[in-house]
C-alpha cells in the first residue's frame, strides 16, 4: 500500500445513508403523477367507466366454430336418426310428408318406383 505524504485530511463519514425527506418528497410526488394520470384517463375515456348494458349478446353469423364437435356430431347423428324413423310432414300446404326408411325401402320393393326406366335384368 502506498504511503501518503504530509498530513492527509481526515475523511468525512456519511451521517445519513438516506435522506428521508428527499424520499418523502419524491414519493409524494410519483403519487400526485399516478392520480393526475388516472384523472386525466377518466376526463379522456369516460366511456369506459360504465359498465355496459345487460343486454344479450348476438351471435356471429354462420359458419360458426364448433366449440364441441363430438357433442355436434352425436347430435347431428340423433337427429337424422329420429327424423329417418318418424313420420311427419315436410310441406303440409301441399301434403308432402316423409316416412320412416324402413317402411320406404319396403313400398319400393313391393310398388317400384314410379316412372322409372324398365332395366333388363
Amino acid at each position: 500500500m502506498p504511503e501518503v505524504a504530509g498530513d492527509s485530511p481526515r475523511p468525512r463519514v456519511e451521517a445519513s445513508d438516506i435522506d428521508v425527506a428527499g424520499l418523502g418528497w419524491l414519493a409524494l410526488g410519483l403519487a400526485g403523477i399516478v392520480v393526475a394520470a388516472i384523472a386525466l384517463l377518466a376526463l379522456l375515456y369516460q366511456g369506459a367507466l360504465h359498465l355496459p348494458d345487460a343486454r344479450p349478446i348476438a351471435l356471429p353469423p354462420e359458419p360458426r366454430l364448433q366449440t364441441d364437435p363430438a357433442a355436434d356430431l352425436a347430435h347431428l347423428n340423433a337427429n337424422a336418426a329420429a327424423r329417418l324413423g318418424s313420420y311427419g310432414y315436410v310441406d303440409r300446404s301441399r301434403g308432402l310428408v316423409h316416412i320412416p326408411i324402413e317402411e320406404a325401402m319396403k313400398r319400393v320393393v313391393d310398388q317400384g318406383i314410379p316412372d322409372w326406366p324398365n332395366r333388363p335384368r
